[in-house]
């Protein structure tokens, strides 16, 4: 309520009378509620964006197409040595494969050759399963792209490479 200085009266104020609207038009503005945004400035500014977005897709299925017609360039060699006495190796070949299966698919180079060198290594994975070359004892059932496993080769040095498997 809004008061304004009277002369004559007591209390020297008397209250001021509201603003009446003159017409129905002239509504009060609600506090807080945002203007009424113009629809037509707002589609154009979402059609340009919506233009420019499919441009970009139409170029992205465009270099899609151009990658998937090219060949797939060869994996590199994955040579590894496996020297006398104790070491690691890190499984890169094709999966399911027991390891003699794996061993006999893979180039091997050196250790009086893939039989011998396979009856020179003793091969164990995380879960303490493994492999004997020299008593036939295989529990190395289904090796998987990328595991390890401890290799003790009782024999001369081994160059392998899981990547030349057939």
């Amino acid at each position: 309520m809004k008061f304004r200085a009277a002369s004559g009266l007591s209390s020297g104020f008397v209250r001021e009378q509201a603003a009446v609207p003159t017409t129905q038009l002239d509504e009060p503005q609600k506090p807080n509620e945002p203007p009424k945004p113009n629809a037509s400035a707002d589609c154009s500014g979402f059609q340009m964006e919506i233009g420019r977005l499919k441009s970009q897709i139409r170029d992205l299925n465009s270099t899609i197409s151009t990658l998937q017609s090219q060949p797939s360039p060869s994996l590199p060699s994955a040579r590894l040595t496996i020297p006398s006495g104790n070491s690691y190796i890190g499984y890169s070949g094709t999966n399911g494969l027991s390891f003699p299966q794996a061993f006999s698919l893979a180039y091997v180079s050196g250790g009086g050759g893939k039989t011998q060198a396979l009856n020179n290594l003793f091969v164990k994975d995380i879960q303490g399963y493994f492999f004997w070359g020299e008593y036939n004892f295989n529990q190395l059932s289904s090796l998987q792209n990328g595991q390890g496993f401890f290799v003790r080769n009782f024999g001369s040095p081994i160059v392998l490479d899981w990547s030349l498997t057939i």
